[in-house]
């Protein structure tokens, strides 16, 4: 890997970038990447100019909740827009002293009950915490509200909050696996572990089964879908199925209708260990061995990693590799058969839920509805830099480079710049074992594609004109001119793809994605690939388009 001036110390620090293995599998030119040092849990929202971004879509509740019987306490969230993916009681770690509920990541929450807000700052192991005292039947009791980021805390130490009121945006900060809001109650007053378990405490409708005993941990029903409808008895069957894994074959069923069975439960033993008390799924791939097989089975695989806490997901298994939930996918040790090996399915093993009852909700699909508009990354004007934001003498190149087509801005072209290289014209990746290494210039292109896209800029190294000559990947000139020349190349292979539905997400987003993983990856997984590399990617280039812009 090139090594610059500055040591691998911060996500600021750049490292040479290099093409692994697989990118090449995709059968397009693809750009290598900085490793990033913290994990990624969010592609930013998409581009555009909804001046709701963030607010709750309009409905009868406005900015808060209501129906809340006073001196009494509420599900701080809208029924449809979580699942409670960890419920009070014993991990393995220790005592639970809360309740869960995984959402997307700003998702609105509010306050449980009227009372004082007597913290909103940082907390260790919470990120931020928002705590608010309540008089309920004459007693104090303390709400917590924890892992929001700073920005996520919209009120203040000593405000006077009614119940249903909007206080915050869920995060994923401190000691977290995904975006979730925690949520504790302290009878007299907080103190560590101290926490009760808070079903008892909410009264908000939907929150008591009508038995009057706790809900089930399961995700509400939304406003305007209802219930994901059972699996049709060709497809398999729901019996002896704990209520995570019925919605995992719903859901799939419902996004993936070419996939004609998913298995379910099967007696745990020596024969089939993965497949605890009914809690996990087998998702048959047609033609598994074909191309179209294995693409479709990894675009499912990465559905499931995507959407790991509305469902539920604890572990993946497919094509010999092995996911557990928070790394990249790991090689298995060789079952010595096509089945036993996951080469024809996708298994995927869930937290459980328990067993269903009548009442049972399972909510909508992922994605299928959402709770708030998203917002715009805030990257100012992209066409004007922000001031020292980028070496001056390359800032016409930049401006040059990022007006060859409307899909791509000098802010874009210098955000990839400055996260491939730091402007670094000698850069030099290094393969590591994993990675091909090779990657050469400002830019970081492969050999392979600067033959199809190397551009001479007409300008020496020193920026001054010169007659025509071969295109060089470490004249910085000409990296910056070929890399606008690349990009706008991607924009022009995905929009087909983009247009038709068949690649999802922003296009920005897929395009930066491109740059890194290949064209071709992001039209075989139909988004962003699932690389570990390329997911960080993203993120950390729009959040230098941020500095960048004016």
């Amino acid at each position: 890997m090139t090594l610059l001036d500055t040591p691998p110390s911060t996500p600021d620090t750049q490292e040479g970038s290099s093409k692994k293995w697989w990118w090449l599998l995709a059968g397009m030119p693809a750009f290598a990447m900085v490793i990033m040092m913290a994990p990624i849990l969010v592609i930013l929202a998409a581009t555009g100019s909804d001046t709701n971004c963030g607010q709750p879509v309009p409905d009868a509740r406005g900015g808060s909740l209501i129906g809340i019987k006073p001196g009494s306490l509420a599900v701080p969230m809208a029924e449809g827009t979580y699942t409670i993916s960890s419920p009070f009681g014993m991990r393995e770690a220790g005592m639970h002293d809360g309740q869960d509920y995984a959402a997307p990541l700003d998702t609105p929450f509010y306050a449980a009950g009227n009372g004082e807000v007597i913290a909103a700052e940082p907390a260790a192991g919470y990120g931020h915490w928002i705590r608010i005292r309540h008089t309920i039947d004459g007693q104090i009791v303390e709400s917590l509200y924890g892992h929001m980021q700073a920005s996520g805390v919209l009120v203040h130490t000593g405000d006077k909050v009614t119940a249903g009121q909007l206080i915050g945006k869920m995060g994923s900060e401190g000691q977290s696996s995904g975006p979730h809001l925690h949520f504790g109650i302290y009878p007299g007053g907080w103190s560590l572990g101290g926490g009760v378990d808070p079903i008892p405490w909410l009264t908000q409708q939907g929150t008591i089964s009508p038995n009057g005993g706790p809900a089930e941990p399961v995700a509400h029903t939304n406003s305007t879908g209802g219930d994901l409808p059972p699996l049709p008895a060709e497809k398999g069957s729901e019996a002896h199925m704990q209520v995570d894994s019925i919605r995992v074959m719903r859901t799939i069923a419902a996004a993936f209708p070419e996939i004609p069975t998913i298995g379910g439960w099967r007696p745990t033993d020596d024969v089939a260990p993965d497949h605890p008390d009914g809690r996990a799924v087998d998702i048959m791939i047609p033609d598994s061995a074909s191309a179209q097989g294995k693409a479709l089975g990894d675009k499912i695989a990465l559905y499931l990693q995507q959407n790991k806490a509305a469902l539920n997901v604890e572990y993946l298994i497919w094509q010999q590799r092995y996911w557990d939930g928070t790394g990249d996918w790991s090689l298995m040790e060789d079952r010595h058969g096509y089945t036993a090996n996951h080469f024809d399915h996708v298994h995927v093993t869930l937290t459980g839920g328990g067993m269903p009852t009548p009442d049972t909700h399972y909510g909508s699909a992922p994605g299928s509805t959402t709770t708030t508009e998203p917002c715009p990354p805030e990257v100012g004007d992209q066409t004007k830099f922000a001031p020292d934001s980028i070496p001056p003498q390359y800032t016409n190149a930049v401006s040059a480079a990022g007006s060859l087509c409307p899909e791509v801005s000098p802010i874009l072209v210098a955000g990839i710049v400055q996260q491939e290289s730091g402007f670094n014209e000698k850069a030099v990746s290094k393969g590591d074992g994993v990675n091909q290494g090779g990657a050469e210039g400002m830019s970081q292109f492969m050999p392979e594609t600067w033959k199809a896209f190397g551009t001479d800029s007409g300008l020496d190294r020193n920026g001054n004109t010169e007659p025509p000559n071969a295109a060089d990947p470490f004249n910085p000139y000409d990296a910056i001119a070929s890399e606008g020349r690349y990009l706008c190349h991607i924009a022009d292979y995905l929009r087909p793809h983009h247009d038709s539905g068949a690649v999802r997400g922003d296009f920005t987003d897929l395009i930066i994605a491109a740059y890194n993983g290949g064209e071709g990856a992001v039209v075989t997984y139909g988004g962003i690939p699932p690389f570990a590399q390329t997911q960080a990617y993203v993120p950390a280039v729009r959040q230098r388009m941020t500095k960048l812009a004016a």
